[in-house]
């Protein structure tokens, strides 16, 4: 529990929000930020989410 996964979040405006949630529950996710204000986001405002570290493709690319 120590350790967060960093975390981009894509909301339905094309914004992206990046930070590591510190809690959920049915209806919104609480978002830390450095270098921001925490946030909180309603779930039915969020497009997509996925790691911080597989914001390049991650995997490997052999060409």
């Amino acid at each position: 529990m120590d350790q967060h996964t960093l975390m981009v979040i894509v909301l339905i405006d094309g914004e992206e929000i990046e930070g590591t949630i510190e809690w959920y529950d049915r209806s919104a996710l609480k978002i830390n930020r450095r270098g921001a204000p925490n946030i909180m986001l309603l779930k039915h405002n969020i497009k997509y989410m996925f790691k911080a570290e597989d914001r390049d493709g991650g995997g490997d690319s052999s060409d």
